[in-house]
């Protein structure tokens, strides 16, 4: 579907999953790829710049870390990011995400999350490592654009807001949408609302990627 929205090719990473590989693993491969599609651009009849990255909740959260890792690197600038409900605050206090407290349960409970985020993490604290969770970095200046798509009623929707907030105070071009009443996964359960937000995507999408183009980046 998100070939479809942007008219793009879509790389699929299968990277290493936890508990098995835990954290930094499944990131260091999205990487890997990344930089691997970054060097072969020609392959795919695409200039250099015209590579995004994108992904929904575990996924958006790997994008957002390699697009901090790519930051600044020569292998080419990235086009855009687009972070689709991600989880970016790891573990830490629910306090000041309350989205975790309202909607606890519809399709993701606090206890699914704290046995992802063990597993992930291989039982570290890793609340204050930007490359687990994104939220907390020092620095977002100078990323690709971001798109940040959220669910209404999902319990990551604060920290999906709260990330989108801190990339365009930081200066990054951004453009949050928050569609009412959607719970976590709204776009893989094709919910009526999905068709939206998929329409969405390949329309602030498709017009970075034809920039890019044009600038022969």
């Amino acid at each position: 579907e998100l070939a479809h929205a942007t008219g793009a090719t879509v790389v699929s990473v299968e990277y290493r999953l936890a508990p098995e590989h835990p954290y930094p693993a499944g990131l260091d491969d999205c990487e890997t790829v990344t930089r691997w599609a970054l060097a072969r651009t020609l392959r795919f009849g695409v200039a250099p710049g015209q590579v995004a990255l994108g992904g929904e909740s575990a996924g958006g959260n790997l994008s957002a870390a390699v697009a901090r890792r790519l930051r600044g690197t020569t292998e080419g600038p990235l086009a855009a990011q687009a972070l689709l409900f991600p989880g970016t605050a790891g573990r830490a206090d629910d306090a000041d995400l309350p989205s975790r407290r309202y909607f606890d349960g519809i399709v993701l409970s606090d206890k699914a999350r704290d046995v992802f985020w063990t597993a992930y993490s291989g039982g570290r604290d890793l609340d204050g490592d930007p490359g687990a969770a994104p939220l907390w970095a020092d620095d977002l200046s100078g990323l690709p654009p971001a798109l940040v798509i959220l669910g209404g009623c999902d319990v990551l929707r604060d920290e999906g807001r709260a990330y989108a907030h801190r990339l365009a105070d930081a200066g990054v071009l951004t453009k949050e949408v928050c569609y009412a009443g959607q719970p976590h996964g709204f776009l893989n359960q094709d919910f009526p609302a999905a068709a939206e937000a998929w329409q969405e995507v390949g329309a602030w999408l498709r017009p970075l990627l034809a920039a890019a183009a044009r600038s022969g980046a």
